[in-house]
Formats: C-alpha cells, sequence, structure tokens
C-alpha cells in the first residue's frame, strides 16, 4: 500500500531487481552572514574529524 511508505513508493519484490538510488540534499543560507558561518565550520569539522583518529 503506498500510503504505508513514508516516501509514496511502492514497495519493491524480488521480481523487481535491485533499486539502485540517490538522493541530494542540498541547504541554501538566507543571509551572507549564514553563508559565512557555514563556510567557516568546513575547516573546523575537518579538524575536528582529524584529531579523532
Amino acid at each position: 500500500m503506498r500510503h504505508e511508505s513514508w516516501h509514496s513508493v511502492a514497495q519493491t519484490s524480488e521480481q523487481d531487481g535491485e533499486r539502485n538510488s540517490l538522493m541530494l540534499t542540498y541547504y541554501v543560507q538566507d543571509s551572507a552572514v549564514d553563508w559565512v558561518v557555514e563556510r567557516l565550520k568546513r575547516p573546523w569539522v575537518f579538524l575536528v574529524y582529524a584529531a579523532r583518529r
């Protein structure tokens, strides 16, 4: 039933084969300040993840 799926797609069966899909999500900042803040987060996140290793 389509209404039972959170994304309104009929469930596949073994006869349908493999379903390969890709979902892209992008975020838009509303102001120039938000844009700058998001860009400054990038090196910080990179450094934090590098330090965790």
